[in-house]
This record gives C-alpha cells, sequence and structure tokens, in this order.
C-alpha cells in the first residue's frame, strides 16, 4: 500500500509540475475602475468567419487590477470589461473593447481606466520589440489625438482637424509596420498586418513568410483571403448578397442584372471613408434621372444601427445604403469581397461581372470615363 500511495503521490506532482510548464499568456492589468467582482474576458478572433468567441475569463478580486491566462498564441485578440453581472459582448468596431495582439508566450501588462478601455497602454512581449516600438508609440499618441477629436462637438472645428491629423499618423504606423513584416517573417504578427495592392504581391509576401508563421491562426487568415481575393478580381463574377436597407427593404445584388452596380464598403467610424462622402455625391450628381447606373453603400462593423443612420444624415448620402450585419457563422459580404480595408469599391457591369476594384477614389475616375460621364 505504502509503494502504491507514493506512486499516486509522485504522479500528481507530475501532473502539476506539467499543468505548471504549460506555456501560457499572462495578463495583468492596472485599470482604474475596476471593482471586484467586475470581470474581464478575452475573445478570439474566427480566421475563417472573423466572428469572435470567448477564450479566456477572470473576475476581478483587487480593486483597480486584474490577472488573466491564456494558451492562446500568434493571434489577435480582444479584451472587454463588464462589471458585476452585466451580461459582456464583443464585437468588431463595438463597445468599449481593446484589441491587443499575442506574438509568443509573454507577460504582457494594461494600464488606463474603464472609462477609456479602448485606449489601454501595454507593454511587454511582442510591444518591446525594437524595430516595432517606434510605431507602437507613433500609434499611442496617434489615438490620444483621434481621442481627443472624437471627443469634441460636429461643430468644432478643431474636431476634423485632430481626426485627419490621426488618420495621417496612423498612415505612418501602417508603413512602418509594413516595412517590419517585409523584414520580420518569422513573426506571426507579420501576417497578422499584411497589406498588399494585389494579388501578385499578397502571394508573394505570404511566400516568404516561415513555414512556422503560415500554419498560424494570421497565416491561414491570409492563404483563406488570398483565395476569396483571387475569385473577387476585375473578369470575376460578383458574389451575391441580400442585406436590409436604411427604409428596410431587402436589397439583392442580383436584382439590377442588366445594369451598372457601384459597391462602396465603408463605415461610420471609418475617417477616410466620410471624407469620400463629397466625392461620391459629385459622382452621383453626375448621373442621370433614367441612368442605369446603381449605387449601394455597404455599411460594415458598425457599433449600431443608430450610428450608421446618423452618418448616412450627416453627410447626405441619398443613394441605397444597406447594413452588414452578424451572419451567425457565414461569411460576412465583406469577407466574400475579401475587403481588407475601407473605404473599398467594386464596379459591376450589367451581367454581374466585376470590371474595377479598389480605392473609390480611383473607381470613380476610372467609372466615369469608363461610362461617359462628365464632372459637374
Amino acid at each position: 500500500m505504502k509503494i502504491k500511495h507514493s506512486f499516486l503521490l509522485w504522479g500528481l506532482v507530475f501532473l502539476l509540475f506539467v499543468s505548471c510548464g504549460e506555456k501560457q499568456n499572462y495578463l495583468s492589468g492596472q485599470i482604474e475602475g475596476l471593482e471586484p467582482g467586475d470581470c474581464i474576458i478575452l475573445g478570439l478572433i474566427d480566421p475563417i468567419t472573423d466572428e469572435i468567441y470567448i477564450s479566456d475569463s477572470t473576475i476581478v478580486e483587487k480593486k483597480n487590477h486584474f490577472d488573466l491566462y491564456t494558451k492562446a498564441t500568434d493571434q489577435w485578440a480582444y479584451l472587454a470589461h463588464g462589471h458585476k453581472n452585466e451580461k459582456i459582448k464583443i464585437e468588431h468596431h463595438r463597445g468599449n473593447r481593446f484589441r491587443l495582439f499575442l506574438e509568443g508566450y509573454a507577460s504582457l501588462h494594461l494600464s488606463g481606466s474603464t472609462d477609456n478601455f479602448h485606449y489601454l497602454k501595454i507593454t511587454g512581449g511582442l510591444y518591446e520589440t525594437p524595430d516595432l516600438r517606434p510605431a507602437f508609440n507613433l500609434r499611442d499618441s496617434a489615438l490620444l489625438i483621434q481621442q481627443d477629436g472624437i471627443g469634441r462637438s460636429p461643430s468644432d472645428p478643431l474636431r476634423r482637424t485632430l481626426i485627419k491629423q490621426s488618420n495621417r499618423m496612423l498612415m505612418t504606423v501602417d508603413s512602418m509596420e509594413q516595412q517590419f513584416a517585409d523584414t520580420h517573417p518569422d513573426f506571426a504578427y507579420s501576417a497578422a498586418i499584411m497589406r498588399y495592392v494585389n494579388e501578385k504581391e499578397l502571394e508573394k509576401r505570404f511566400r516568404q513568410l516561415t513555414p512556422r508563421v503560415q500554419k498560424s491562426v494570421p497565416g491561414i487568415a491570409v492563404s483563406n483571403h488570398l483565395q476569396i481575393f483571387r475569385s473577387t478580381q476585375p473578369g470575376r463574377l460578383a458574389p451575391d448578397f441580400t442585406l436590409l436597407s436604411l427604409t428596410g427593404d431587402s436589397i439583392r445584388l442580383s436584382d439590377y442584372k442588366g445594369k451598372h452596380v457601384f459597391l462602396e464598403f465603408w463605415g461610420s467610424w471609418c475617417g477616410p471613408c466620410r471624407m469620400m462622402s463629397p466625392k461620391l455625391i459629385a459622382f452621383n450628381h453626375t448621373l442621370p434621372s433614367d441612368s442605369s447606373i446603381i449605387l449601394i453603400g455597404i455599411a460594415c462593423n458598425e457599433a449600431s444601427k443608430k450610428n450608421w443612420k446618423k452618418a448616412v444624415e450627416e453627410d447626405n448620402l441619398n443613394w441605397i445604403q444597406v447594413l452588414e450585419e452578424n451572419n451567425q457563422g457565414k461569411l460576412s459580404v465583406s469577407r466574400q469581397y475579401a475587403i481588407d480595408g475601407y473605404p473599398t469599391s467594386l464596379l459591376i457591369d450589367p451581367r454581374g461581372k466585376i470590371i474595377l476594384r479598389g480605392h473609390p477614389e480611383h473607381i470613380l475616375e476610372e467609372a466615369s470615363a469608363l461610362l461617359g460621364l462628365s464632372s459637374k
């Protein structure tokens, strides 16, 4: 019996050792406004459907502090906070949540407040990488300026100036990160932030990634995106979809066969999208009353229908406006079209084939020339 008990004891010790030795990411936070009993949840993004699912959670034990462990690695994650007994739901571009990237296994520290959970500051792990630190510092500064701008009244002239400034800074950040991705193919983060202008460039960049990174969650997402991207290039049939309009009508793309259709993927939350509104309005004004060209704006990743409707009214977008909503496990319309950035536009011919794809500013010029429209 003694031998048996000894064996069981050593077995338990071995199990404890294995358990303690498991690789995990450790997240700690010093967040003003956290109360004992509050909950912090970690959501991960499905690389196929882009939906967010809950991976880990923790209950706050000490005021203004939390600790959370997760086995998740090499992928984007969202942190969200909820008060005691509050129902928490994480969605893209919705609510007070914070996005971070888990590269390998490390200790990460977050600081800030529950009032501005979206703007937490993060250190440790990937965020201390020397070649990335300048980009992360610039992003932090840009987001502070953005927060200041968004918090101002729409009538405040500084609001637009600050948002423009933050957008320029974020474009610089993107450029810095692309340089990092090109020179660090062994980082999963390089796959997660990969940008491209065409299929050949995306394919080339994907092949440059190490085999490990290609098999990581963001690597799989890039591979899937590449397949969809190929199928939505000029010359291919446009995927059909049905979405609800601002007036509650069902808008089905295939109902407009026989006409040219101009699609614009945008969002009320997207500064560059809102800045394109005057040019789209000008284009719409060039169309004759009996025009065979249909404009459809597809709002994506909206925080609420209210925000979407408000933006449509403020920007005077008086053509068909539809809202992309949660498809419950199915590919969203933006994923079906491999939309990687906003705004993005496509021109579809009367047979239902894509003939132009790119930034709306360029597509408007090409569409006007192609369709023989004169600017007013």
